[in-house]
């Protein structure tokens, strides 16, 4: 797994005019990520996940935050829950006594935060979870998380996040496909990308391990969207155009 150091890096996209397509319409910024493996796509208030019944839990998930005034809400008082769209039916039993946590793709916190309570029960449904070490869901990921919400989303307005598992080898509990790590990428379009004006967008990608390093910081598993594309085989923004789609998959902000 690549690691670098945490930089900025803006990409000044002047002079690549591609009209006023809307970008950012819905959790998915430049559209769902695209997969060779025959996915679901399931739709929620807040997020939207595509699916594998084969490895029985999410392959990608989609949502966005942004800035807000209201506090902070307090994890609810309910199960997870089996997903009834699926045919999987992963129970929240299946993880039980396995040494995994039920690992939330798109947040409880942040989407409760930016989403309100109904945005956030849905969070809690099996289809949004992965299974995730205790020592990475409750720690540095929880910590990415929150940090996202509170701060990076209330500084820059609003941002949008892909995020999802890496498999490496066939390990499963209960036949939920155990991943190797967790990847997380954030987008901010900082004027709006491709308007007149301003054509600057900053993206921000990390893959943690299922056991990261004890105090380890966020910038630890900093790496580029290529990199996570390369491990994943997921095409996460598809709908931009190549020129921009490479220059924003080389690096970080």
């Amino acid at each position: 797994m690549r690691k670098a150091i945490l930089s900025l890096m803006v990409f000044c996209l002047a002079g690549c005019c591609h009209g006023q397509k809307d970008w950012t319409r819905g959790p998915a910024y430049a559209g769902e990520p695209l997969s060779t493996n025959i996915l679901t796509l399931l739709t929620n208030d807040a997020y939207v996940a595509g699916y594998s019944e084969t490895d029985r839990c999410p392959l990608w998930v989609c949502y966005s935050l942004h800035a807000t005034t209201n506090e902070a809400p307090e994890r609810p008082s309910i199960s997870f829950k089996t997903d009834k769209r699926t045919k999987a039916q992963v129970k929240t039993t299946d993880y039980t006594n396995t040494g995994y946590d039920r690992g939330h793709m798109a947040p409880s916190y942040g989407i409760g935060l930016c989403g309100g309570a109904d945005a956030q029960k849905q969070t809690f449904l099996m289809s949004n979870v992965i299974p995730q070490t205790p020592e990475l869901n409750r720690g540095l990921w929880k910590k990415l998380e929150q940090t996202a919400a509170n701060e990076w989303a209330q500084e820059r307005g609003k941002i949008w996040i892909v995020t999802g598992p890496v498999f490496i080898g066939t390990n499963c509990i209960n036949g939920v496909r155990v991943p190797a790590g967790s990847f997380k990428v954030f987008i901010d379009e900082v004027e709006g990308l491709f308007s007149d004006e301003a054509k600057d967008v900053e993206v921000q990608a990390f893959l943690m391990p299922q056991n990261p390093l004890d105090e380890a910081t966020f910038g630890l598993y900093l790496t580029s969207i290529d990199e996570i594309e390369r491990q994943t085989g997921l095409d996460l923004f598809p709908e931009l155009p190549d020129d921009v789609e490479d220059e924003i998959e080389k690096g970080t902000w």
